[in-house]
């Protein structure tokens, strides 16, 4: 390492970006590991459709949320607080109507079940 290398923001927060992606995957390979432990392989298989289906939706109808959040998050004026607050609920709105007209166009196993609970 050099002599004028000092560990910084940007990389203090990398890190601990790293260290959620690592929680998050051990988290899930333990999660399916006991699914698949305890469900049937055919119930195992509609919720990994209908997760998959999820993140889809999620990050369809996201409306770039994670690129205003690494522009905007720093800047700490009133402008860019309304702009992240509004982007926020823009946000919230098309995830809603995104995965309510998956339901409703989407036939599957998967979604007949929530479809069942939920409506």
């Amino acid at each position: 390492m050099s002599e004028g290398f000092r560990p910084t923001k940007l990389l203090h927060g990398s890190a601990w970006i790293l260290v959620g992606l690592a929680i998050q995957s051990v988290l899930g390979f333990v999660f399916w590991f006991v699914a698949s432990r305890v469900a049937s392989s055919d119930a195992v298989g509609n919720a990994s459709a209908l997760y998959t289906a999820v993140q889809f939706i999620n990050y369809a109808s996201g409306l770039g949320l994670t690129v205003a959040l690494a522009r905007f998050a720093v800047d700490r004026s009133s402008d860019a607080d309304s702009l992240l607050g509004w982007s926020v609920l823009a946000t919230i709105v098309s995830s809603f109507v995104g995965g309510s007209l998956y339901l409703l166009v989407s036939n599957s196993e998967a979604t007949d079940l929530v479809s069942g609970s939920v409506l």
